[in-house]
């Protein structure tokens, strides 16, 4: 799915045809992995919106965007931090980082379907604002117990 998460961008940035056919010709792929692709296909969606030739794929798009809120949203209250956290290893923030990231171009357009308090809830968890005695920040300088010494890379 990179190439059409790279023909997406290439068509926002370019608006040319070519790379809206190449999105298209893997849309019914896009929508079957929703959790995956529509955090960049978001614009790309509303952009078709207004356009009556791609009703069906745009109907299709928030069917599939509003099965995947309903289970983003079951996931979150599973846990106390608001967010899926599904940890593969110990302190896994960076599923949560990349949750919030990718979150945020959801809510951005479809504020209708997808809550921006994920987006917030997913910050806080990074800047240590949870439950629990671990307060500690994932990002050095800041957050409510600042580590000195972050994990390597922030």
């Amino acid at each position: 799915m990179g190439r059409v998460q790279t023909a997406a961008e290439l068509y926002i940035a370019t608006g040319e045809q070519k790379y809206l056919d190449y999105i298209l010709a893997n849309w019914n792929s896009c929508v079957r992995s929703i959790g995956n692709c529509g955090w960049y296909l978001a614009r790309i969606g509303k952009m078709l919106e207004p356009q009556e030739q791609y009703r069906e794929q745009v109907t299709a798009f928030r069917e599939a965007l509003k099965t995947y809120s309903e289970s983003l949203n079951r996931q979150s209250m599973e846990t106390p931090y608001g967010v899926p956290y599904r940890p593969s290893i110990w302190g896994a923030g960076w599923d949560i980082e990349s949750f919030g990231y990718r979150h945020y171009f959801l809510v951005k357009e479809y504020p209708e379907i997808f809550s921006g308090d994920q987006v917030f809830n997913a910050l806080n968890f990074i800047l240590g604002c949870h439950p629990g005695i671990n307060q500690r920040s994932f990002a050095g300088g800041s957050g409510t117990q600042s580590t000195i010494v972050g994990y390597g890379l922030n």
